[in-house]
């Protein structure tokens, strides 16, 4: 896993309600759903990082070729 986060979340009734079994399925559902999104945030956060360092990298290449051929 690449990070920890933490988070809650609340359903309210209006009239008294025990949770019953489906509740708690689409909870649990929710909360896989929610983790897998925070998830392929990170992951696009840091493929956007990794495109950007690679984008530099080949720039100062370029340079240095350019440089080391005068």
């Amino acid at each position: 896993m690449r990070g920890s986060v933490d988070g809650g979340i609340a359903f309210y009734y209006r009239d008294d309600h025990v949770p019953d079994t489906i509740d708690v399925k689409i909870a649990q559902a929710l909360g896989h759903l929610s983790a897998a999104a925070i998830s392929s945030a990170e992951l696009h956060a840091e493929q956007q990082a990794l495109q950007q360092t690679a984008i530099k990298a080949a720039a100062r290449a370029r340079l240095l070729a350019e440089i080391s051929e005068h």
